[in-house]
């Protein structure tokens, strides 16, 4: 769930699925979930598993994802844009 949920009991649902995408991308790529205390403040920061070495384009894609503001936070088409799906795809 987005941090507007816990907040606010908001749920957008464009910035809510972009919130999604980056959490099962980063699920299937770190193989863990980005976030283990599900409040606002910890949900303001993603650490990476230095271990991995994860391109600077893939974390930018999900702190994209991960943006903290709901109005803030790209739309699905934008993300569609982002360099790391094109140098991936």
């Amino acid at each position: 769930m987005p941090p507007e949920w816990f907040e606010k009991q908001k749920f957008l649902a464009g910035p809510g699925t972009v919130w999604s995408v980056g959490v099962t991308v980063f699920n299937i790529v770190c193989d863990s979930f980005p976030f283990n205390v599900f409040t606002s403040r910890k949900m303001r920061h993603v650490e990476f598993p230095e271990e991995l070495r994860l391109s600077p384009e893939f974390q930018d894609f999900i702190r994209c994802c991960f943006t903290f503001r709901p109005e803030d936070r790209p739309t699905l088409e934008q993300l569609q844009h982002h360099p790391w799906l094109h140098q991936t795809c």
